[in-house]
């Protein structure tokens, strides 16, 4: 009885580690905003993500290995490494949306490269079986590559793994059946390359997370676009991590005229210009007072070189008299030989 009581301590304890494990591997943590680095970039360290991988062929196996395989991967990056910290990105697009062919994913700024992983197919050598064994080998093909921060693969690998299609489907846990192991042998080998090309390149354009800065984006209307430097970054209001240096913020919706500065981000700064509607003459201001940047129209400069901020005085108009000449300009040009 002593002994039981004590097996079943111990299992507990495995259990629990299994979820501060899983739970410490989340991207981002629970706490942050999607946008922000994790603590982990405070330990010198810099993060790898995992996205969901696309099980493909392998999701009528073991569904669960959309998510499952993502944090195992990250596991053996933190097992294998010293340098980097994998991270499983629970709520980022599977590995084959069409989110990540339209450049960077916002949730996934400050991490040093995010893993996008695909089963592409699974394989049963013909054998002999009955309705209880699976007899052959199965081999299972995966891509891996991986994405910078700018959008741009900088690394690529197909790996094929494989598993004995033997044994009892029916006394098998998905994660246990020869599809899932042959699947997960791909994984592991195509993880295996991406960190010798991590440990040999150093060239992957991430800036260090300490040179970023979290920008508040606003907009009135909201859900306007939020572009910077040519490339879509999502709609207002979100908070952008932008790096500390001159870039090109364009906030449009349809409908309305588009604003756009070059600035430098800086601590605390909050980007909340008020659009005009197309074919209102004057743009209006925010009346927010506290922004460190006044996202307001450029004001008229007068010949003296101070700022006039009031507004134009609207014309009077004139009574029209039909026995007035029509007017004459300044200065006419009149032709040679005329």
């Amino acid at each position: 009885m002593k002994s039981a009581i004590i097996g079943c301590i111990c299992v507990l304890t495995v259990l629990a580690a299994g979820c501060m494990r899983r739970d410490h591997d989340k991207w981002p943590p629970h706490d942050q905003p999607a946008t922000v680095s994790p603590s982990a970039a405070d330990s010198g360290k810099r993060v790898i993500v995992f996205a969901p991988i696309a099980a493909g062929p392998l999701a009528a196996d073991y569904a669960e290995a959309r998510l499952q395989f993502a944090f195992d991967l990250a596991s053996r990056i933190d097992l294998l490494t010293k340098d980097y910290d994998g991270q499983a990105g629970e709520e980022l697009p599977d590995s084959d949306a069409q989110d990540w062919s339209r450049g960077p994913v916002p949730a996934t700024a400050g991490a040093y490269l995010t893993v996008l992983t695909r089963v592409l197919e699974i394989k049963r050598n013909q054998g002999v079986a009955d309705m209880h064994e699976r007899q052959g080998t199965i081999l299972a093909t995966v891509e891996m590559k991986a994405v910078d921060g700018s959008g741009q693969v900088v690394f690529l690998k197909k790996a094929v793994g494989q598993a004995s299609g033997s044994g009892s489907a029916k006394l098998m846990s998905d994660s246990s059946k020869p599809e899932s192991l042959a699947a997960w042998d791909a994984c592991s080998t195509a993880v295996g390359a991406l960190i010798k090309y991590t440990s040999q390149s150093n060239d992957v354009a991430v800036p260090a997370s300490g040179s970023f800065i979290v920008v508040d984006v606003d907009s009135d209307p909201t859900r306007a676009d939020i572009v910077v430097d040519g490339s879509f970054l999502g709609t207002t209001p979100m908070k952008l991590q932008l790096p500390q240096k001159v870039v090109t913020v364009r906030i449009e919706r349809q409908g309305y005229q588009p604003w756009q500065r070059q600035l430098t981000p800086s601590k605390d700064m909050r980007i909340q210009p008020v659009l005009a509607k197309l074919g209102d003459a004057t743009p209006r201001t925010s009346g927010s007072s506290t922004s460190p940047l006044t996202p307001a129209p450029m004001p008229q400069v007068t010949p003296g070189g101070d700022a006039d901020h009031s507004e134009p005085k609207p014309k009077r108009a004139e009574p029209m008299d039909d026995t007035m000449a029509p007017p004459t300009p300044d200065t006419l040009v009149v032709p040679d030989g005329k």
